[in-house]
């Protein structure tokens, strides 16, 4: 089981260094989490890799997660402005 620090610990390594704004765990019915890791990016591209790479930092600089991975970084599609 994911700990429940683990949104923590991705915020306070973020803080160095990225944009991120907010991080949540969603226990999906599968075994696998999902961490959300909302950040500011110019480029989609840059957000997945930023994502990717801070998640990454935390696995290895925290025993804890000792035997996790990150499998995937996609940032969803949402579509803002007004409909009129």
């Amino acid at each position: 089981m994911l700990p429940i620090q683990a949104p923590s610990w991705i915020v306070d390594a973020a803080r160095q260094a990225d944009s991120v704004e907010h991080v949540v765990v969603h226990r999906p019915a599968s075994a696998t989490p999902v961490l959300g890791v909302y950040l500011l990016a110019d480029r989609l591209e840059d957000a997945e890799q930023r994502a990717a790479d801070l998640c990454r930092h935390v696995l290895y600089a925290r025993p804890e997660l000792s035997g996790w991975g990150v499998t995937d970084a996609q940032v969803p599609l949402l579509r803002f402005g007004l409909d009129g």
